[in-house]
């Protein structure tokens, strides 16, 4: 049964077109936030990964001065893409040091707008006079030592809750020594319904320390502790955060320091151990080791005799007594290289990663899964580049497993005239294709199993206009969760940002994705088949509105609908045909600096949708720098406040409370506390 929502949709559109009655000439700082959202209709679980939002903060406090920026460093702002880095450095050689942050706009792909969101973090000064202007950066160190608190005065209907060995608090705490050449701290974080202290263990469930170091001589860097490897375009080895398609076409390319001292919460993609790099004129050679526990399923025969491990676990969490018996059940080795050779804008590496375990990884019965990783030991290998040339830049990745299974992957990144940027991608990851943190651009977010191509364009015909597009056609040529057949997709998106004024940005979005399915479980009698599917038509409009330097406004409309395709496989008349309708309004208010230097944040959110299959995915406040990513479904209503004091001695106090009723009932509610010090 479909809902009429014609009568919402309407007021939500009223209510963001009120906004536009008064306007400003104050201009919007352009928020740097995440767009997994874009790319979340597929069933992935984000890792938690602050360290993007902190070193964003760090630059806030001590820019990065472009004259002087290596590669390297050039690449941790996400706002550059891997040509635009390139450029510039090209730019710099050529025509020597940057004298005005404004000599950018000569550079192809640096707009105005892109200036104005890179001048918070960035700064042009001229060469060698860093040392006099910024010298905390080179001798000072800062200290920074959080407490977050979250899960407080919860009360929802969660009945697992009951088996939960701990409270549903979440406890994290970290210290962190920084300054512009040396890191070094430790983390300790409990996951809800785990334990603080318990008899006979360590204290908190997740413990972590890291010290990092950068130089400029023979060795570049150098890693103790818990870091993150970045090999290529993300088909051998990507630990850090990267997403998949979105708005930000440039964001298709994996980008970023090979290695990274790991500090945020998450306990899943990172090593422990050494690494570190060294270089020699153009050439660069970065080794690491590592060993640590894992938590799995452990399997015995029917005697007792331990046989492996049967699946390693990717949530983190040991709060149920099956999950805290498979905890750091399986120890992992590892050892890998890289081999990078630069000249002028050309990069070329040769990629390795050895892996070794304590107990053999048993294969699952499952025919999908025949080529998953089994025994003791595994390996992969793989050739990656990057190149510019004028105005274009191309980068691509050819990878190999031990089981001799390959996958490529090649994009294009054009600029054939002044405010036209033209994107390709193809990819084929074979289908017995495995590599453990792999995390390259696909559909999926196992990469395996896929063939696709994607093209993508980005005009911009006046300086307050942007329009957005791309099309990505795809094909899955085995079987996989929930489809016993070969089956493809493909998906579009098209989308409008329009500056009325310098404060005042309107953003309307239009995507639509059809995917074939098979959802009948396979087995020996099962008939291989697939159908149409479904097709997700989904419309946003966004609208953001600066009306003084303290107070923004920032209000979405999302509607979204879930059709069975019309032409259905005669005979597989039984699959069932899903079928729903969704729509999702908030309105935020961010106010800084309101009252005694207080931050204040408030979010008023309405959804309604027919089932779990018309959910739509929304990004919602929590306790910087961070962000929360929820699926919504069903009928409610949620609010947020978001609370941030920062005292004379550099304490930041934060709260984050939280209010969700459904069926004109509370159905939850939640209070986070947050306690952050920082001394320079």
């Amino acid at each position: 049964m479909r809902r009429n929502l014609g009568f919402p949709l309407l007021i939500g559109l009223m209510l963001q077109l009120v906004q536009l009655s008064s306007l400003l000439s104050q201009s919007i700082p352009l928020s740097v936030e995440p767009l997994a959202e874009s790319h979340a209709t597929a069933q992935i679980i984000l890792v938690p990964d602050e360290d993007p939002f902190e070193e964003l903060s760090r630059f806030l406090r001590d820019p990065l001065l472009l004259n002087e920026a290596s590669k390297d460093e050039l690449q941790q702002l996400p706002f550059l893409s891997g040509a635009m880095v390139d450029l510039l450095l090209l730019h710099r050689k050529a025509v020597g040091p940057l004298l005005h942050l404004n000599e950018l706009q000569g550079i192809p792909g640096f707009t105005p707008d892109l200036i104005r969101q890179l001048a918070p973090y960035v700064r042009v000064l001229p060469t060698g006079s860093s040392s006099i202007v910024h010298p905390l950066s080179f001798l000072g160190l800062t200290q920074d030592f959080l407490c977050r608190v979250t899960g407080i005065l919860t009360e929802t209907s969660d009945q697992t809750s009951a088996e939960w060995a701990g409270s549903r608090q979440r406890w994290l705490l970290w210290h962190r020594l920084q300054s512009k050449n040396f890191q070094a701290g430790w983390l300790l974080e409990k996951d809800p319904g785990e334990t603080i202290f318990k008899k006979g263990s360590m204290p908190f469930d997740h413990r972590g320390f890291h010290l990092f170091w950068r130089g400029d001589g023979l060795i570049k860097t150098i890693v103790l502790g818990d870091f993150t490897v970045n090999l290529g375009q993300g088909l051998l080895h990507w630990q850090s955060m990267a997403f998949g398609k979105s708005s930000e076409m440039s964001w298709i390319k994996r980008q970023g320091p090979v290695l990274r001292p790991h500090r945020s919460s998450g306990e899943i993609n990172f090593h422990r151990g050494m690494a570190a790099t060294i270089g020699w004129k153009s050439l660069a050679f970065t080794f690491f080791v590592s060993r640590r526990s894992l938590s799995g399923r452990v399997q015995h025969d029917t005697s007792g005799f331990l046989l492996g491990v049967s699946s390693i676990s990717t949530s983190g969490f040991h709060r149920s007594e099956s999950e805290i018996r498979g905890r750091n059940a399986l120890r992992q080795y590892t050892a890998g290289a890289r081999l990078s050779l630069r000249y002028k804008s050309l990069e070329l590496s040769i990629n390795a990663v050895r892996y070794y375990f304590s107990l053999p990884l048993l294969l699952s019965v499952e025919p999908r899964n025949r080529a998953d990783i089994q025994g003791r030991s595994w390996y992969n290998c793989s050739i990656d580049f990057s190149y510019t040339r004028k105005n274009v830049h191309c980068f691509g990745e050819g990878a190999l497993a031990a089981n001799g299974s390959g996958a490529f992957l090649f994009a294009l990144i054009a600029t054939p005239a002044a405010g036209v940027d033209l994107f390709a991608l193809v990819r084929k990851n074979g289908i017995a294709y495995r590599a453990l943190y792999a995390n390259a651009f696909a559909e999926s977010s196992m990469i395996e199993n896929e063939q696709g191509f994607y093209l993508g364009v980005t005009l911009r015909p006046k300086s307050n206009i942007r329009i957005d597009a791309y099309a990505d056609h795809y094909v899955f040529p085995w079987i996989r969760y929930r489809a016993n057949s070969a089956t493809a997709g493909a998906d579009y998106l098209l989308q409008l940002e329009y500056r009325l004024h310098k404060r005042t940005a309107l953003q309307i979005r239009y995507r639509v994705e059809s995917k074939w399915e098979a959802t009948e479980p396979y087995t020996d009698n099962s008939q291989v088949a697939a159908f149409d599917g479904n097709t997700r038509k989904g419309w946003r409009s966004q609208l953001t509105v600066q009306f003084s330097t303290r107070c923004r406004v920032r209000t979405r409309v999302e509607w979204l609908a879930v059709e069975p395709n019309p032409k259905p496989t005669p005979y597989t008349p039984d699959i069932p045909q899903l079928s729903g309708q969704g729509f999702l309004y908030y309105a935020d208010l961010l106010f800084n600096r309101l009252c005694v230097g207080v931050d204040l944040l408030f979010r008023y959110q309405f959804f309604d949708t027919n089932s779990y299959e018309s959910r739509i995915y929304a990004l919602s406040p929590d306790l910087r720098p961070g962000f929360g990513l929820g699926a919504f479904y069903g009928t409610g209503h949620q609010i947020w406040i978001g609370f941030d004091k920062t005292l004379k001695n550099n304490t930041l106090i934060s709260l984050n409370g939280q209010l969700k009723y459904q069926g004109g009932t509370l159905q939850g509610r939640e209070l986070r506390v947050q306690l952050r010090l920082k001394l320079h």
